[in-house]
This record gives C-alpha cells, sequence and structure tokens, in this order.
C-alpha cells in the first residue's frame, strides 16, 4: 500500500515478552500496518534505553533520516526525550510526526514539560483514545487531536456464567496486579461477600505483579486463598479464552492513567459486563446496566454492594453479556487502523 517507509518510535520489548499495554499497542500497531501492506517499517525500540543506549540513538537517527512518516508511542519517560526531539525534525526536517497516545495523563504529565503544547500542536495529529483526553488537551491549548480509541486483534467468545465444579460463580480481574488498579480492594469485597453469603463467588486474577505491591499481595493470597486464585500471566492473544465463562469482570481501579484499558476490551470480547469504578473517561466505555456499570450508582454505592446486585440479578446480566458482545467492534483492530489509515497514512 505504501511505498514509503514509515518509521515506529515505540517500546517492542527486544527479544523478551511483555504483557503491558504500551508494548501491547506498539506490537499490535505494527502488525497491523504490515497486514495491511507497509511492507517497509523502520522499528526503533525503546527497550535498548536501559540495554544499549548507543543503539538506540543510532536507530533514531537511522529513522530520522530515512523515514518521511513517523509514528510515536511512548511512555512519559520516552516522551520527555522525544517530544522536544521531534519538534525539531518537524520543523527543520518537514517529517510527517503522529503521535499515538498512550493512557489518560498526558494532560497532567504536560505541566512538567516546557513548551509542551508548542510541540503537540507541532506535529501532524495527537491520536487519543478518548474524547475526555481530547477535551483536557484542548483546554491546554492543544489543537491537533484526534480520537481513535485503543483496539486489539480479538476473536469474541460466546460466556455463560455458570457455577465451576465446587458451585462458586466467578469474577476475574485482568490487569496489572498492583494497589492502584483496585487488587485488595477486589480481594476483600470478595472475601466479605463470601463471609456474608451462602452462595459462594470466587475471584480469579491474572496479570504481571508489580514489584512494589507483590508482599501485600502474597500476604492477600494467604489470607484470602479459599476466594481468590492468581493464574500468572497470559498472553493476550489467549485473553478472551482466559476470561470467559465468569459473572463479570472487576474493574475497581483508582489508577490515574487510566485511557482507554486493554483489560475492557478483552472482557467485552469474552462477552463479560465490566463492574467499575468511576475514572475519567470511565462513561466512554461503559453503558450503565447495559454492558455494566460505573459505581457509586442507585443501586450500588460500592465494589462490594456490586457483586451482591450482580448475583441478586442473574437475569439482568445475562441481557447485558448479550449487549457486551455487540461493542467489540468499535476496538477491533480492523475497525481503528481502517480510520487511521484512510485519514493519515494513505
Amino acid at each position: 500500500m505504501s511505498k514509503e517507509r514509515i518509521g515506529i518510535i515505540g517500546h517492542f520489548g527486544g527479544k523478551e515478552t511483555f504483557f503491558d499495554g504500551q508494548t501491547v499497542k506498539t506490537k499490535v500497531f505494527y502488525e497491523e500496518l504490515k497486514n495491511r501492506g507497509f511492507d517497509d517499517i523502520f522499528c526503533v525500540d525503546t527497550y535498548y534505553n536501559r540495554k544499549n543506549k548507543i543503539k538506540l540513538l543510532w536507530d533514531t537517527f537511522r529513522c530520522i533520516l530515512s523515514c518521511k512518516t513517523i509514528v510515536m508511542i511512548l511512555s512519559t519517560n520516552g516522551l520527555r526525550v522525544y517530544l522536544p526531539m521531534m519538534y525539531k525534525v518537524k520543523k527543520f526536517l518537514k517529517r510527517k510526526i503522529y503521535h499515538n497516545v498512550l493512557g489518560g495523563h498526558l494532560h497532567e504529565d504536560m505541566a512538567e514539560w516546557k513548551d509542551a503544547v508548542e510541540h503537540l500542536n507541532s506535529f501532524d495529529s495527537n491520536w487519543v483514545e478518548t474524547a475526555y483526553m481530547k477535551g483536557q488537551l484542548e483546554e491546554l491549548g492543544v489543537t491537533n487531536c484526534d480520537v481513535f480509541s485503543n483496539f486489539k486483534v480479538l476473536d469474541s467468545k460466546d460466556a455463560v456464567a455458570v457455577p465451576d465444579d465446587e458451585g462458586k460463580f466467578r469474577f476475574c480481574m485482568f490487569s496489572r496486579v498492583m494497589k492502584e488498579k483496585g487488587m485488595t480492594d477486589a480481594i476483600e469485597a470478595v472475601a466479605r461477600y463470601n463471609k456474608e453469603h451462602e452462595t459462594k463467588v470466587h475471584l480469579d486474577i491474572w496479570g504481571a505483579v508489580e514489584d512494589d505491591y507483590k508482599e501485600e499481595f502474597d500476604k492477600l493470597l494467604e489470607t484470602h486463598g479459599e476466594y481468590v486464585t492468581y493464574g500468572g500471566r497470559v498472553d493476550f492473544e489467549k485473553s478472551v479464552s482466559t476470561l470467559t465463562n465468569h459473572v463479570a469482570l472487576l474493574f475497581p481501579t483508582h489508577f490515574d492513567g487510566e485511557g482507554c484499558p486493554g483489560t475492557l476490551i478483552d472482557a467485552y470480547a469474552a462477552g463479560l459486563p465490566v463492574i467499575s469504578s468511576k475514572w475519567n473517561a470511565a462513561g466512554e466505555m461503559i453503558r450503565d446496566f447495559e454492558t455494566g456499570w460505573i459505581y457509586p450508582n442507585d443501586k450500588a454505592g460500592t465494589l462490594y454492594d456490586s457483586i451482591v446486585w450482580a448475583m441478586d440479578n442473574p437475569e439482568y446480566m445475562t441481557a447485558m453479556r448479550t449487549n457486551c458482545k455487540l461493542l467489540p467492534k468499535r476496538y477491533t483492530a480492523n475497525f481503528v487502523m481502517g480510520r487511521i489509515i484512510e485519514k493519515y497514512l494513505k
């Protein structure tokens, strides 16, 4: 499709395997370009920032010199380096520069960066994941944002919430295992439910455990192991089949950087309603009591109340699973990448 070389600057992970949102988004973006006929892509892997800075620097300069179009998919630390650099590349070398924004905290990070608004406005476009983020950046003076939701390559499944061999109904969490994602809140809510109700529930957790949370998490598993199972890390291609047949995905996050969380896309592809705390763009992804709900609300004030409501209203949960099945298309690579290519990379 494109005879011109395209550069991608992002975290590919070297020869290691990573499951974080940044790496997954970068690698999926690359693969989807390849699948659509872009066969000349130059990759700059920021993984080498710690492993081999000379290689990273050399690859960056090669990318700048050989690519007329460059897409950045960078974390906060990466942006501190590349934002002013790509501003100069745009200004003096007239490259097309696109910033594929990660997460939902860019507007907060900008306070630390001199001339951030000028730098962002110099690019051909900043692709943000939510309308909320676009609005926040526009309030700061960034005028060239376009909304493209996070996306994944997933096969959807039909979920049926049935009790396991022990008669327990299972809820799940699928994200980085850290306090800020609400792991402690979820474990304690499930434990409380089991102590106060005859029908038992179980919580399955998958994801990479953050180092500074490991000790607390291990203690929680030891204390509440009867009600909680940690399944380790799951390859992103297996996420849907892993989540299928749970009652709902729990997402009690209080993480500042939520944008368009990939775990919600996984849940919808698996046919699971999402029970979520309130975060900046939650209302863009979750339709209350249609595809899950955001608490507090008039039916459930807390995560514990939400689990109670879900277990007391199985017919509504079944209806929500049907609604969830209708959503994944808007988060598919085919839909989102098609829009990006048609508008910017054609």
